[in-house]
């Protein structure tokens, strides 16, 4: 499924009216026209309850924006600050993917690695699907059986009882929530350590991601918790575990580092930014050059009430990261509009 739902400073305090209440930001607000703009414009959709969220916006070296607009929860009680941790969604398994990358970088793993040889105790299917394919949601694997499967054990008790693949591998795309999971999987047992312990050591620590965490419980201070049009705080739940949350400074420079050549090969990157057996469609960063502003990529990442979005527009070398919790289906509009200003 394709989703398209889609300073330097100068410190100072914003007093404005919002839901009946007033709420005071202390925030940096560059002094550039461009920055301005740009504020003027995600404060709209802050003041009509639209927005609510952290969003940076960098272009080469230099940080144009960053701002925090609303609350840490549905309560509006506390406002969100740089170290609110928010679920990424759909983001977090480009950790997934650009693990498996480095470990094929490292001659761990192929490309044309068959599944049957990092889990014989598959059915027969598995010797037709390849990594590639997996990295690339075009496995033939059925879509993840939401109503059995509720463990990592389920899943792997259903794979061993799937019959036959619904397609032949490489046939037919499907977004597939089977997938990251096997992935996570495969990460272990070639590396020989949890997922969690090879992305801390071989990503998060090299890249200073200190903010960055797995599986945050409800007591985890910075948590920034998503809630909905009522104001009522969701009850998430996922019944796998590895799934990251992250500050907007923090994915700021994942997503720096992907692009930078800090984490993966070439080969590997172009994987990354290319879906190889459908090149028009989701690749491991998202979906490409869907907007008529150049050379961009874009992922969407939605959990509950947890939207975001990663954007990015390599002619102009121009990064954009936005962070909410009150279910913001306008993101990608916001950053289109934001490429548009930097024009």
């Amino acid at each position: 499924m394709y989703l398209r739902l889609l300073i330097f400073t100068s410190a100072l305090s914003i007093l404005f009216f919002t839901s009946c209440s007033y709420q005071k930001i202390n925030d940096e607000i560059p002094k550039s026209q461009k920055s301005e703009e740009i504020d003027s414009f995600l404060q709209s959709y802050f003041n009509e309850n639209v927005f609510n969220g952290n969003v940076i916006v960098r272009i080469g070296e230099n940080e144009l924006y960053k701002r925090s607009f609303g609350y840490t929860d549905g309560s509006r009680s506390q406002n969100l600050s740089d170290s609110s941790v928010f679920s990424i969604g759909s983001i977090s398994k480009e950790f997934q993917v650009v693990s498996i990358m480095k470990l094929v970088d490292d001659g761990v793993l192929s490309y044309d690695t068959k599944l049957s040889d990092i889990m014989s105790e598959l059915p027969n299917w598995s010797d037709s699907i390849l990594l590639s394919h997996l990295l690339n949601n075009v496995s033939g694997l059925p879509q993840l059986n939401f109503k059995a499967v509720k463990s990592k054990d389920d899943l792997h008790r259903d794979l061993i009882n799937t019959k036959e693949l619904i397609n032949v591998p490489g046939a037919e795309y499907l977004y597939n929530h089977n997938i990251p999971i096997l992935l996570i999987e495969i990460i272990e047992r070639k590396s020989g350590i949890t997922f969690q312990e090879y992305v801390r050591e071989n990503i998060l620590t090299n890249l200073e991601m200190n903010e960055t965490v797995f599986d945050p419980t409800s007591e985890y201070s910075n948590l920034a918790f998503s809630y909905n049009a009522s104001f009522k705080n969701d009850k998430t739940y996922n019944p796998f575990d590895g799934w990251v949350y992250t500050t907007s400074s923090d994915l700021m420079k994942w997503n720096i580092a992907i692009h930078d050549g800090s984490l993966v090969s070439e080969r590997s990157y172009n994987r990354l930014m290319r879906n190889e057996y459908f090149p028009e469609l989701m690749a491991g960063l998202g979906i490409p050059d869907s907007s008529g502003l150049g050379h961009t990529i874009h992922h969407w990442g939605g959990y509950f009430n947890y939207i975001s979005l990663t954007y990015v527009n390599l002619d102009k070398d121009l990064h954009i990261v936005m962070l909410s919790n009150n279910g913001c289906r306008e993101l990608l509009n916001m950053a289109e509009h934001i490429d548009r200003v930097i024009n």
